[in-house]
């Protein structure tokens, strides 16, 4: 149970996160998102039936990894998923030219300032795209509180039950993408900046002996101020969402940006209302407006791109007492002291993993009507 509870969780707090990255991706990539469910319909995004609703699929030990998997020393506490150099601090993840200050991505004057991505009048600055009222500004889309919160939008029948949004085998069921154990699994604690970044977190003692009143509140697990706030919804825009709006896959793939029948259909890149547009190609609060395209604080902003306090800072990614420091990943008391991964008041403590209160408490699990009930399996609001 304590498995599939955590199974859900995860599941929730993805679909949470993957839909604040897709809004939020139509408006920094301006990657021609719109409200025709472009990227929502081709690009096959969530699951299947099959997927939430076969207990066989949820339950299965190759999905779950069975509790020796979840809950082994060598998943929470490998210095591989955890603090693992390859994935975390590696050269080519944080600092690799080609990945943050690439000229082919940030600087490359043919994805900035190419006619055909910044200066379409009809795609940009259109009414139709930008200023309508119904995609940027519409109150109850954007600032409405029925967008995070709103049960309409979570769960509008049109938006969880499209058949092509949540029934889509190839999008869930991707192995590089939805089934990495490392990547979607670990979100809560490689995602979060201040899990990772903040050593008086990790290794304070408040955070290794953490009280009951902290892990079983109801504030922590279950509260929706917790789990819809913007610091966490928001945080993967800013830390770690390579995968998805900088791989080139995404945004460079032929079939995406080069498209015939989309980028070089000659009604669509040389009509005369979309080139040369006086009041778009020529337009100084465009182009030249630097709080767009030069402004230091968003392009060359040291804090942003080569801040030494981000990049090269030694308490991050170069500190001997955060990367190669013994005391951090063989010390004993993190990852191989028996009082943390063996003592009976942290793996085994009834208190924390088999207590009765703790794994089936209502308010944990939220009964088994929550789990296992068809009118959370089926019913038609949900799925």
């Amino acid at each position: 149970m304590q498995n599939i509870y955590k199974l859900q969780n995860i599941y929730r707090m993805q679909n949470i996160y993957k839909c604040r990255i897709f809004t939020e991706c139509r408006i920094f990539t301006k990657c021609r998102i719109s409200t025709e469910c472009r990227i929502f319909t081709e690009c096959r995004i969530f699951t299947n039936a099959e997927y939430l609703q076969n207990a066989e699929y949820l339950q299965t030990a190759g999905y779950l990894q069975n509790a020796e998997n979840l809950q082994t020393a060598d998943y929470l506490q490998n210095a591989e998923v955890l603090q693992t150099a390859e994935y975390l601090q590696t050269a080519e993840y944080l600092q690799n030219a080609e990945y943050l200050q690439n000229a082919e991505y940030l600087q490359n004057a043919e994805y900035l300032q190419t006619a055909e991505y910044l200066q379409t009048a009809e795609y940009l600055q259109t009414a139709e795209y930008l200023q309508n009222a119904e995609y940027l500004q519409n109150a109850e889309y954007l600032q409405n509180a029925a967008y995070l919160q709103n049960a309409e939008y979570l769960q509008n029948t049109e938006y969880l039950q499209n058949a092509e949004f949540l029934q889509n085998a190839e999008y869930l069921q991707n192995t590089e993408y939805l089934q990495n154990a490392e990547y979607l699994q670990t979100a809560e604690y490689l995602q979060d900046a201040e899990y990772l970044q903040n050593a008086e977190y990790l290794q304070t003692t408040e955070y290794l002996q953490n009280n009951a009143e902290y892990l079983q509140t109801a504030g922590y697990l279950q509260n929706a101020e917790n789990l819809q706030t913007a610091d966490y919804l928001q945080n993967a825009e800013v830390l770690q969402t390579a995968e998805y709006l900088q791989t080139a896959e995404y945004l460079q793939n032929a079939e995406y940006l080069q498209n015939a029948e989309y980028l070089q259909n000659a009604e669509y890149l040389q009509t005369a209302e979309y080139l040369q547009t006086a009041e778009y190609l020529q337009t100084a609060e465009y182009l030249q407006n630097a709080e767009y395209l030069q402004n230091a604080e968003y392009l060359q902003n040291a804090a942003y791109l080569q801040n030494a306090e981000y990049l090269q800072n030694t308490e991050y990614l170069q500190n001997a007492e955060y990367l190669q420091n013994a005391e951090y990943l063989q010390n004993t008391e993190y990852l191989q002291n028996a009082e943390y991964l063996q003592t009976a008041e942290y793996l085994q403590d009834a208190e924390y993993l088999q207590n009765a209160e703790y794994l089936q408490t209502t308010e944990y699990l939220q009964n088994v009507e929550y789990l296992q009930t068809a009118e959370y399996l089926l019913i038609a609001e949900y799925l």
